[in-house]
Protein backbone atom coordinates (compact mmCIF):
# COMPACT_ATOMS: atom_id res chain seq x y z
CA UNK A 1 0.00 0.00 0.00
CA UNK A 2 2.72 2.52 0.90
CA UNK A 3 4.11 1.99 -2.97
CA UNK A 4 1.20 3.24 -4.07
CA UNK A 5 0.61 5.62 -1.86
CA UNK A 6 3.99 7.81 -2.04
CA UNK A 7 3.47 8.43 -5.36
CA UNK A 8 0.20 9.62 -5.10
CA UNK A 9 1.72 12.53 -2.59
CA UNK A 10 4.55 13.40 -5.25
CA UNK A 11 1.83 14.49 -7.57
CA UNK A 12 -0.39 16.34 -5.48
CA UNK A 13 3.79 18.18 -4.41
CA UNK A 14 3.09 16.99 -0.99
CA UNK A 15 6.62 15.82 -0.34
CA UNK A 16 6.87 15.46 3.40
CA UNK A 17 3.66 12.62 3.25
CA UNK A 18 5.52 11.26 0.49
CA UNK A 19 8.44 10.78 2.12
CA UNK A 20 6.92 9.31 5.13
CA UNK A 21 5.05 6.51 2.64
CA UNK A 22 8.44 5.93 1.21
CA UNK A 23 10.63 5.27 4.48
CA UNK A 24 7.54 3.02 5.16
CA UNK A 25 7.55 1.07 1.70
CA UNK A 26 11.83 0.81 2.19
CA UNK A 27 11.25 -0.93 5.42
CA UNK A 28 9.03 -3.08 4.25
CA UNK A 29 10.48 -4.05 0.57
CA UNK A 30 12.28 -7.13 0.46
CA UNK A 31 13.74 -6.75 -3.30
CA UNK A 32 17.08 -4.46 -2.65
CA UNK A 33 16.50 -2.52 -5.70
CA UNK A 34 13.41 -1.48 -5.25
CA UNK A 35 14.14 -0.48 -1.38
CA UNK A 36 17.49 1.52 -2.87
CA UNK A 37 14.87 3.59 -5.38
CA UNK A 38 12.51 4.26 -2.79
CA UNK A 39 15.70 5.42 -0.76
CA UNK A 40 16.61 7.31 -3.10
CA UNK A 41 13.18 9.50 -4.25
CA UNK A 42 13.16 10.21 -0.46
CA UNK A 43 16.28 11.85 -0.93
CA UNK A 44 15.08 13.67 -3.80
CA UNK A 45 11.81 14.75 -1.94
CA UNK A 46 13.75 15.85 0.98
CA UNK A 47 15.80 18.11 -1.15
CA UNK A 48 12.68 19.77 -2.43
CA UNK A 49 11.44 20.57 0.80
CA UNK A 50 14.40 21.81 1.65
CA UNK A 51 15.97 19.15 4.35
CA UNK A 52 18.88 19.10 2.71
CA UNK A 53 20.63 17.27 6.02
CA UNK A 54 18.30 14.49 5.67
CA UNK A 55 18.44 13.94 1.89
CA UNK A 56 22.47 13.87 2.64
CA UNK A 57 21.78 11.24 4.73
CA UNK A 58 19.81 9.38 2.61
CA UNK A 59 21.41 9.61 -0.33
CA UNK A 60 24.65 7.98 1.72
CA UNK A 61 22.42 5.24 2.46
CA UNK A 62 21.23 4.47 -1.23
CA UNK A 63 25.70 4.17 -1.88
CA UNK A 64 25.47 1.45 1.39
CA UNK A 65 22.62 -0.73 -0.68
CA UNK A 66 25.38 -0.83 -3.31
CA UNK A 67 22.49 -0.04 -6.06
CA UNK A 68 23.08 -0.28 -10.35
CA UNK A 69 25.59 1.95 -11.41
CA UNK A 70 23.05 5.24 -12.58
CA UNK A 71 21.59 4.94 -9.15
CA UNK A 72 24.93 4.62 -7.48
CA UNK A 73 26.80 7.76 -9.45
CA UNK A 74 23.92 10.18 -9.11
CA UNK A 75 23.07 8.89 -5.08
CA UNK A 76 27.37 9.69 -4.74
CA UNK A 77 27.29 13.19 -6.85
CA UNK A 78 23.79 14.32 -4.68
CA UNK A 79 25.60 13.39 -1.49
CA UNK A 80 28.78 15.30 -2.74
CA UNK A 81 26.77 18.47 -3.71
CA UNK A 82 25.05 18.61 -0.33
CA UNK A 83 27.71 18.05 1.61
CA UNK A 84 29.86 20.43 -0.10
CA UNK A 85 27.23 23.38 -0.47
CA UNK A 86 25.37 22.75 2.99
CA UNK A 87 21.63 24.23 3.34
CA UNK A 88 20.24 26.92 1.24
CA UNK A 89 21.05 29.41 3.24
CA UNK A 90 24.72 28.34 3.26
CA UNK A 91 24.60 28.57 -0.74
CA UNK A 92 23.81 32.10 -0.21
CA UNK A 93 26.55 32.73 2.29
CA UNK A 94 29.11 30.94 -0.30
CA UNK A 95 28.14 32.70 -3.52
CA UNK A 96 28.14 36.11 -0.83
CA UNK A 97 31.46 35.39 0.23
CA UNK A 98 32.80 34.30 -3.24
CA UNK A 99 31.61 37.57 -4.23
CA UNK A 100 33.50 39.57 -1.82
CA UNK A 101 36.84 37.39 -1.96
CA UNK A 102 36.50 38.55 -5.82
CA UNK A 103 36.33 42.45 -4.50
CA UNK A 104 38.98 41.80 -2.58
CA UNK A 105 41.37 41.10 -5.51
Amino acid sequence: VSQSRYWFHIDKKNYTKAVEYLEKASITQRNKNKRARYTYIAAQSLERIGEDGKAGVKYQQVVKMNPNYDMLFNSKINAARLVQYGSVSNKKNLEKEKHTNHIRT
